[in-house]
């Protein structure tokens, strides 16, 4: 049973952990009084972040099953992505699931002021077959990324070894 399998029950593992982290990063570029955002959550999963979100923020999940009656149904390595647009776009355990990571990752900088994001930058085959990731996304393919968007990295934290964290501006909001 692969990690993305698993999404379906409480063994998650750090996956709390890493939202909490990505939120708190997030949270800290804004000001106290950040006005109401909307957010996308792409593989929003469980929908835990929705917990996190202030008063009147407005939430959409995007994940592979219908989670909620409002989950968007997608399958970001086939379908079409979406054309919503949102202030801020969480993609947090998604890229390395997909054949084509830069892909959604240049998406979300298309469609967000903000696009908060995590991946594991090592690749260990034995890990990639057991986690059931797809693609992989090195540090010089992501420093391409984001140059190539002119995306600026407004915070980032190391997670798990040879994983991160990243709170992106740009994109959208330039």
């Amino acid at each position: 049973m692969t990690q993305r399998e698993r999404n379906l029950g409480a063994a998650v593992g750090c996956w709390p952990e890493r939202l909490r982290a990505a939120w708190e990063l997030f949270r800290a570029q804004l000001p106290a009084q950040a006005p109401a955002l909307t957010v996308g959550d792409y593989g929003g999963g469980r929908q835990d972040l929705r917990a996190l979100l202030p008063e009147g923020w407005n939430y959409t999940p995007y994940d592979h099953l219908p989670r909620t009656p409002e989950t968007v149904v997608c399958d970001f390595n086939e379908d079409p992505l979406p054309a919503a647009r949102h202030d801020v776009i969480f993609c947090l355990g998604v890229l390395e699931y997909l054949d084509d990571p830069a892909r959604l990752l240049r998406h979300a900088f298309e469609h967000a002021d903000w696009v908060v994001f995590s991946c594991f930058q090592g690749w260990k085959p034995w890990r990639a077959w057991r986690e059931g990731w797809r693609g992989r996304l090195s540090r010089r393919a992501l420093a391409r990324v984001l140059e190539q968007e002119k995306i600026r990295v407004m915070a980032h934290a190391p997670w798990r070894g040879d994983g991160g964290i990243w709170v992106c501006r740009g994109g959208a909001a330039a």
